[in-house]
């Protein structure tokens, strides 16, 4: 029975991950002012926010879910991206975390770039275009499920968990369902660990064999590769601070 309750609950999440996707090329359709390195900096921003505030990591995840789908709608001026990022994450922090920060505290930090009327304004425009659909699994989602289901170990689950991470500051993978992303990360988590890189165990729990994944785990091994040298560092700074 536990089983069958573990495989009904995958299949309503791989279901659920596809009704509310952001548009993998809103950059070039939607935006006229925002580039891939700007969404770069605004997540790595957020992961130090979330650092800060000491707030979970599918709450951080959630809203750069929430960013993405809003800017596959909207168009966004450069000098207000960081008010829907600090937008975005509020409501995540609302919606995930038990004690979230309060209006004034996400105020702060932007150092009051923004202010009070300014961020719930951007949440009721922010809310209206997401239709108030707040509830999209993430790839971290579907990792802590992974990894559960598959009994992985600490330092495997550890490194995953990294790379699912750094895999939000790459506009590219966006093209990926989440649930796609995190298998990938568990894939090159292991082979990067000395492990063998799939089983019919993990085919099993994460619904992909080894070759649907090859794309995603070539792009997310690239990024990982390429991230060493980025001057936006929070997610590694975060994972080198708790090694």
């Amino acid at each position: 029975p536990h089983d069958t309750y573990v495989i009904e609950i995958f299949r309503n999440l791989r279901t659920a991950e596809k009704k509310h996707v952001p548009m993998p090329n809103y950059l070039e359709i939607i935006q006229r002012e925002i580039s891939d390195g700007m969404r770069a900096i605004l997540v790595d921003w957020l992961v130090e926010v979330a650092t800060e505030y000491v707030v979970l990591e599918e709450t951080t995840s959630m809203a750069i879910s929430l960013i993405d789908r809003y800017l596959s709608t909207t168009p966004v001026l450069r000098s207000k991206l960081q008010l829907v990022g600090v937008t975005a994450m509020w409501i995540a922090c609302k919606y995930e975390e038990v004690n979230p920060p309060t209006l004034e505290e996400m105020c702060n930090v932007s150092d009051h770039l923004y202010s009070k009327a300014e961020v719930l304004r951007c949440e009721r425009e922010m809310l209206a275009a997401l239709g108030y659909q707040l509830t999209s699994p993430t790839a971290k989602t579907f990792l802590d499920r992974y990894t559960i289901a598959s009994g992985a170990e600490i330092k495997l689950s550890y490194l995953a968990n990294y790379l699912t991470e750094l895999s939000l500051l790459d506009y590219r993978m966006l093209h990926f369902l989440p649930s796609k992303v995190a298998a990938s990360a568990l894939f090159l988590a292991r082979v990067t660990l000395g492990k063998s890189a799939w089983s019919p165990t993990l085919q099993h729990c994460t619904g992909y064999n080894a070759s649907e994944l090859e794309d995603c785990v070539k792009d997310l091994h690239a990024f990982f590769v390429f991230a060493r040298n980025l001057s936006t560092a929070g997610v590694r700074e975060k994972y080198a601070l708790h090694a």
